[in-house]
C-alpha cells in the first residue's frame, strides 16, 4: 500500500502543489478529485509513476505539469481534457507516444520518446 500523506497539505495558496520524490507508482485517486478546482501547478517528478489514470482529466484548470523522471510508458488520453494545459514535462521516461491532443495544446513539451528495438 503506497503513502499519500502529502495530499492532506493540499495546494499552495497560489496553486502549485509538489509532490516529488514520492516513490508512487500509481497517481493518487484523490489527487485529481480533492483538488481539481484549484490545482495549477503539478510536480509529480522523480516518482516511479508507470501510468497517469483517466482521473487526471479531471484537472481542468491545470496548466503545468511535470511527470519527468518516472517509469511511464504511455499518457492517458483523459489528458487531453486538461484544456489549460499549457507545460508539459514527460522526460526521461519510457514513453512511446503521445497523444495528439495533448502534444496540440502544449505550448512547451519537454519529452524523450522511446522506440522498441
Amino acid at each position: 500500500m503506497e503513502e499519500y500523506d502529502d495530499l492532506d497539505q493540499g495546494p499552495k495558496e497560489d496553486g502549485s502543489f509538489n509532490l516529488s520524490y514520492n516513490d508512487w507508482h500509481v497517481l493518487p485517486f484523490d489527487l485529481c478529485q480533492k483538488y481539481s478546482d484549484r490545482l495549477l501547478y503539478l510536480n509529480l517528478s522523480n516518482n516511479n509513476l508507470e501510468e497517469i489514470t483517466e482521473e487526471i482529466g479531471n484537472l481542468i484548470l491545470l496548466k503545468e505539469l511535470n511527470l519527468s523522471h518516472n517509469n511511464l510508458k504511455k499518457i492517458n488520453e483523459a489528458m487531453g481534457k486538461c484544456i489549460r494545459l499549457r507545460k508539459l514535462d514527460v522526460s526521461h521516461n519510457q514513453l512511446i507516444s503521445i497523444p495528439e491532443k495533448v502534444i496540440s495544446q502544449c505550448k512547451f513539451l519537454v519529452s524523450s520518446l522511446h522506440f522498441p528495438q
